[in-house]
């Protein structure tokens, strides 16, 4: 998913694109979408512009290059892992969070329902999800 924003789009016109191309973040509050404007962007030579590259997802729309595997490196993991999955996640499949959870560090899943990927970690109950297993004691 690329975002293309004109060059030096205002305060107004950056939130209506990100509220469209972010849509799947799920439901944020208007406060939210202003943060999400506010850091996603910076005055620059006299414009409003993204603070990342935009063409960053422009690879997803040619499809993949090749195939690889990474249940090498996630099977070398050896610390406590949560996995976050948005429950409308297209990227995410829900056999490879049970995969995770089977193998390598054996991570915790948390489907959170109504969002795509990912996760925007702006609503408290998604913020809880995550103070609560930082803050729960590990096995050791």
């Amino acid at each position: 998913m690329s975002v293309a924003i004109r060059s030096s789009p205002t305060g107004n016109e950056a939130e209506a694109r990100l509220r469209e191309v972010l849509a799947p973040f799920g439901a944020l509050t208007d406060d939210q979408w202003t943060h999400m404007v506010d850091h996603g962007f910076e005055e620059r030579d006299g414009a409003l512009r993204l603070r990342y590259d935009p063409a960053i997802g422009g690879a997803f729309d040619r499809g993949p290059v090749f195939d690889v595997s990474l249940w090498p490196v996630w099977d070398t993991i050896d610390c406590p892992v949560l996995v976050l999955r948005g429950g409308d996640s297209d990227l995410l499949l829900p056999e490879t969070v049970v995969e995770m959870g089977e193998r390598g560090p054996a991570a915790e899943a948390v489907e959170i329902p109504g969002v795509g990927h990912a996760p925007a970690l702006m609503d408290p109950s998604q913020i809880a999800v995550v103070r609560d297993w930082l803050a729960a004691p590990t096995a050791a």
